[in-house]
């Protein structure tokens, strides 16, 4: 009988031994990829990660604004579309436009911005993430319909409005047992006046419930209005603009708009530094591993 239990769990120990290997496989497979997923990092992150971080030294004697930004992004390495007048679309920045600045160890975004400064005296100009890096041009150029999009933004915690009591009870304490003054005889302080609780509470009759909810679409379209009146206003279609639109629903901001406004509803996620990449030691023997 122990001859041919020992054999079965022979058997069985030989028929898991396969499973167990394709499963640690398995596990081994699904470690590498999510750290592979960790390390990825999408182009708009590599973007501002350049830059927040990278610098830039410019040295500009009307130089035209065109090779200014083709400078400033051969320098950084990023990828900057340029929209100009002599695009297809028939306007955007004059690429002619001669611009002097001279800084050092500037950030790349400075560096932008700066420039767009200047570019800005014929018409508003700005910049935007893109998909593949980043769009400079004017904010008519950048708010094509192509480029808007559509998000929303929870407002709910915005609409919320704790009570207000305004009508607090006073203690009734001298109501029941007056004070005795030998001279004027028992009297009922001042301030102990209204109605009397059986807890000996006073409760004031002037006041209100003190709830102090108004309606959450009321609230909604308040912050509306200020929003079209601070951000970016001559876009609104509220407004009489044709670049963005903005609609309360549900708890949420439903807005249509270009990213250049996008960014200033809700800014971007917080950008780490970039991970510098150590190089090994001179002499050191390095290995590569092929991918799995």
């Amino acid at each position: 009988m122990r001859r041919i239990l020992l054999t079965i769990s022979c058997l069985l120990a030989l028929l898991a031994s396969p499973a167990l290997a394709q499963n640690l496989s398995g596990r081994i497979q699904a470690v590498r990829q999510q750290h592979t997923r960790r390390a990825t990092v999408s182009p708009q992150v590599k973007t501002l990660q350049t830059l927040l971080y990278g610098r830039v030294t410019v040295n500009f004697d009307e130089t035209p604004a065109r090779e200014a930004i083709e400078f400033i992004a051969n320098t950084l390495g990023v990828p900057i579309a340029g929209r100009y007048l002599d695009d297809p679309a028939g306007h955007g920045i004059d690429p002619d436009l001669p611009i002097s600045l001279r800084a050092a160890d500037l950030t790349g975004l400075d560096a932008i911005e700066l420039v767009l400064e200047q570019c800005s005296a014929d018409e508003p100009s700005t910049w935007q993430l893109t998909r593949r890096g980043l769009e400079v041009g004017t904010k008519e150029r950048l708010s094509a319909p192509a480029a808007r999009s559509l998000r929303t933004y929870p407002i709910e915690a915005m609409l919320f409005e704790p009570t207000r009591y305004d009508d607090a009870p006073k203690l009734g304490i001298f109501i029941d047992n007056p004070v005795y003054d030998p001279y004027a005889g028992p009297y009922t302080p001042p301030g102990a006046s209204g109605s009397f609780s059986s807890r000996g509470v006073v409760v004031n009759q002037s006041g209100r419930s003190g709830t102090g909810t108004p309606d959450r679409t009321a609230r909604a379209n308040e912050l509306i209005e200020l929003i079209i009146a601070t951000v970016e206003p001559l876009a609104w279609i509220q407004n009489g603009g044709e670049w963005a639109s903005v609609q309360y629903h549900d708890g949420f901001l439903v807005v249509r708009a270009p990213d250049y406004i996008h960014r200033q509803l809700g800014g971007y996620p917080r950008v780490p530094r970039p991970r510098p990449h150590p190089e090994p030691p001179a002499g050191a023997r390095t290995t590569t591993t092929p991918p799995p």
